[in-house]
């Protein structure tokens, strides 16, 4: 009996197809699981992606997002760079938990936000960009990266709950 065999897989996101008669497909499902899978799991090893429960842990008591999706910073004193990076994660975390439309933020509300001025903001700002921090997603509105949540997460929110 010779009957064709279609297999569909997907593992940690890596998706594959498989055609052919039984031992065809049983052989190419082994290589791809003995090639692709520990390739995978290693890569995994060193790739970031931010979880937003250990990102929303981090920031717990520095970080308060009201029911209409206004973000307030408390007793965050830090540099205007991290409390921006501070500002944007609140907004990223709010549009994650469906209270904001969007991740992004003006200068005019990151200086409410942080308590600055927004000239003291839009001086930042580029500094923030360079570092890969922070990205322009629009005319006038900013963006956190993962990098700059990562940063805020393993950086700049221990060392507020330090000081």
């Amino acid at each position: 009996m010779n009957s064709k065999v279609h297999l569909d897989l997907e593992c940690n996101g890596v998706k594959a197809s498989f055609d052919g008669n039984l031992d065809e497909v049983l052989e190419s499902l082994i290589k791809f699981l003995t090639d692709v899978v520990p390739t995978f799991e290693a890569a995994r090893k060193i790739l970031y992606t931010a979880d937003l429960t250990r990102l929303i842990d981090s920031v717990e008591g520095l970080i308060v997002i009201t029911s209409d999706g206004e973000i307030i910073l408390e007793n965050v004193k830090t540099s205007v760079g991290e409390a921006i990076c501070m500002g944007l994660t609140g907004a990223y975390i709010a549009k994650k938990i469906g209270k904001r439309e969007k991740d992004s933020l003006s200068p005019i509300e990151l200086g409410r936000i942080i308590g600055k001025a927004t000239k003291t903001v839009r001086n930042e700002l580029p500094n923030l960009i360079n570092s890969g921090l922070v990205e322009r997603v629009e005319k006038g509105k900013y963006r956190i990266t993962a990098a700059g949540l990562r940063f805020t997460e393993r950086e700049v929110a221990p060392s507020l709950r330090r000081s």
